[in-house]
């Protein structure tokens, strides 16, 4: 990905994270609890979707980048022929 549109990824992220916030002190049926629960929920979801992306690219590339699994959970890596 492009680093213009990583920053852009992460410009709408925070601001989507920063609205729930937000709108948790206009909504009148809204916490602040329940608004910093949303946002906490919106980051945990998009690191979850970034983690399983990842893990697909580097599946689908595995003839030129060899995945090596670990047998515990931790670590997986991924040969990098640059380096």
């Amino acid at each position: 990905m492009p680093r213009v549109w990583f920053l852009i990824n992460v410009a709408i992220i925070t601001a989507a994270i920063i609205a729930s916030f937000i709108a948790s002190g206009f909504v009148g049926g809204m916490s602040n609890f329940i608004g910093f629960s949303i946002s906490n929920f919106l980051l945990a979801f998009l690191l979850f979707v970034f983690g399983v992306g990842r893990t697909v690219y580097d599946l689908r590339n595995m003839k030129s980048r060899p995945v090596f699994f670990s047998p515990w959970v931790f670590p997986i890596y991924a040969f990098d022929p640059n380096k």
